[in-house]
């Protein structure tokens, strides 16, 4: 009896061995188809499309020999200028994921230059959301004040027009009182 039982787990740990080798096999072979249909995209200057199929081996295939690779590709094509849905986020992402995988002797040094060039544009992009903030907020700061200098200058110009007048009407006493002191001084 025994015997029979133990005949029976070594044959089901038998099956469930056989079935975990087919099931890695069958991982390599959908990733490897994946990162055949992600080249031909590529190929065809279908970045947007190529980064997905590189993705999904990348997130559902991780476990395969095609993950450093089909997450460096991402990255690369996450920053492509031709590709519609770049995303520098993204690219940052595959790149730590890359490195994480890959050793240093299997040339990680361009990853580690765009992951270290993507941060530094984070950074300038935070800093110019701040300069446009700053200038936004000076642009209103200005408009406010040449709200207020128009408004003085209109001030101003019609102070100088009362002025005017006030200068034409001291003329015109001026004119009378002399013409008075003449008219007394001739009787």
């Amino acid at each position: 009896m025994k015997q029979t039982v133990f005949l029976a787990a070594l044959i089901a740990l038998g099956a469930a061995g056989c079935s975990l080798l087919q099931t890695t096999d069958d991982s390599e072979a959908r990733a490897k188809h994946h990162m055949a249909v992600g080249d031909s995209l590529e190929a065809a200057a279908d970045y947007a499309r190529a980064a997905l199929e590189y993705r999904i081996v990348a997130e559902l295939y991780p476990q395969t020999s095609f993950y450093p690779t089909a997450a460096r590709r991402v990255a690369v094509l996450s920053l492509h200028p031709n590709n519609p849905s770049a995303n520098d986020s993204v690219a940052r992402y595959w790149f730590t994921q890359y490195l994480d995988v890959t050793s240093p002797s299997q040339g990680r040094s361009l990853a580690e230059v765009c992951l270290h060039l993507l941060n530094n544009l984070s950074g300038l992009q935070r800093e110019l959301e701040l300069q446009k903030s700053s200038n936004d907020s000076l642009a209103s700061v200005l408009k406010k004040q040449s709200g207020e200098l128009s408004t003085r200058m209109k001030a101003v110009q019609s102070l100088e027009e009362e002025l005017k007048r006030a200068y034409e009407e001291l003329r015109k006493l001026r004119e009378v009182d002399v013409r008075i002191s003449r008219d007394r001084g001739e009787k």
